[in-house]
């Protein structure tokens, strides 16, 4: 809605003309959808999220046995 808002009030003042808003909002939701379709799946981000939890087990494994002694 702000960004409706936005769009209409660089119109009003003449910052810009009414086709360059609906193209900037055209790419915007393009973009959107992309991201929204591509990045679930993208496994870097789940692999990168996998191998940092098995690190974090180790280190707290050898905090833990340490604090025992």
């Amino acid at each position: 809605m702000l960004a409706i808002l936005v769009g209409i009030s660089r119109i009003w003042v003449g910052v810009h003309y009414p086709l360059d808003v609906m193209v900037g909002a055209l790419i915007g939701i393009t973009s959107a959808i992309i991201i929204y379709f591509t990045l679930p799946k993208l496994t870097l981000i789940e692999n990168g999220i996998t191998k940092y939890e098995s690190i974090a087990k180790v280190i707290r494994r050898k905090f833990h046995k340490a604090n025992l002694m």
